[in-house]
């Protein structure tokens, strides 16, 4: 399974936020990606 998030090609377990500074230096927080989603390796059975 790849670790990285195929809604916002970051690596994240969980949801997402950052806080940046608005134009009064006051802290907001983004939410960047709400619902992570991995992308599963299909499984093979060679015997």
């Amino acid at each position: 399974m790849s670790r990285v998030c195929q809604n916002c090609g970051r690596e994240h377990e969980g949801r997402l936020v950052e806080t940046f500074k608005d134009g009064d230096n006051k802290p907001i927080e983004i939410v960047v990606c709400q619902y992570p989603r991995y992308k599963y390796e299909a499984q093979t059975n060679e015997d």
